[in-house]
């Protein structure tokens, strides 16, 4: 690696630990954190509803017609 390479992944690095830390310590932080717990929960919860519905609908057509 060069000594260019080496200076600017430096520069990437340090650059992505400042944000890091605005985004942990600066201003809306708290409701960051609070959006990123609602959105992974919401996917969750449709992830679930969905293979929820994707069981019903099997059972449903496997056993629909034993009549």
């Amino acid at each position: 690696m060069s000594f260019k390479e080496k200076s600017r992944e430096e520069i990437v690095k340090k650059i992505d630990e400042f944000e890091k830390l605005i985004e942990s310590k600066g201003l809306g932080a708290q409701k960051l954190q609070k959006a990123k717990r609602v959105q992974r929960d919401l996917n969750l919860g449709l992830m679930v509803g969905t293979a929820a519905l994707l069981g019903g609908l099997t059972a449903w057509v496997l056993f629909r017609d034993r009549d």
